[in-house]
């Protein structure tokens, strides 16, 4: 199944604007973003810890619903970006 992600932010400097990826089935936010960090040889929010990155599946920010682990579903559109304010 395909997710399109658009990335935002000290996020764009890692990954391109928009990119599509084929993801399996049952495939998690926070599989998403592993998969994406070992990409760009790093992590996505550079030397922020993981909290800073804010991620939007469809337009709804995870937290408010199962984080990380909130499952992808194909045709998702997966916003990530670097916090305003990083801890």
């Amino acid at each position: 199944m395909d997710v399109t992600i658009r990335s935002y932010g000290d996020v764009r400097e890692r990954l391109d604007a928009t990119v599509v990826r084929s993801v399996d089935p049952g495939t998690t936010v926070g599989e998403l973003v592993d998969a994406l960090d070992a990409e760009v040889d790093g992590s996505l929010v550079g030397d922020h810890p993981r909290a800073a990155l804010l991620v939007l599946r469809n337009g709804t920010n995870v937290d408010h619903l199962d984080g990380f682990d909130t499952v992808l579903a194909d045709g998702d559109v997966v916003g990530l970006s670097g916090s305003a304010m990083p801890e």
